[in-house]
């Protein structure tokens, strides 16, 4: 007889094992103790070279904060929101040069 029963293996899903946890751990402790550190380099790397500084935060930002889905409302077979175009005109060279853009340029 078996320990648990059909269809249960005992884990729910997305519980983490032991090893698991414990390596979370233990780095979550390395990586807390390099905190100066890691605002240093980050700041070094973001005089040096932006797009690469941008790269690195955007990498860890997946880690940090939730990834946004796109959604599509629809009630009774109707989709609620209808999307909207903005078209945006370029700036003529005579609004440059007054620095007063046209009230025209979005439609």
């Amino acid at each position: 007889m078996g320990k648990f029963q059909k269809g249960n293996s005992g884990k729910p899903k997305g519980a983490l094992g032991k090893t698991t946890k414990e390596a979370r751990e233990l780095y979550l402790k390395v990586i807390e103790g390099e905190g100066d550190y890691i605002k240093e380099a980050l700041s070094k790397l973001r005089e040096e070279d932006t797009f690469k500084y941008l790269q690195v935060v955007s990498k860890f930002t997946q880690y940090v904060l939730p990834k946004l889905k796109e959604v599509t409302v629809i009630e009774d077979n109707k989709q609620i929101f209808e999307p909207v175009t903005i078209n945006i005109k370029p700036i003529e060279d005579d609004e440059l040069q007054t620095n007063k853009p046209s009230n025209n340029r979005i439609s």
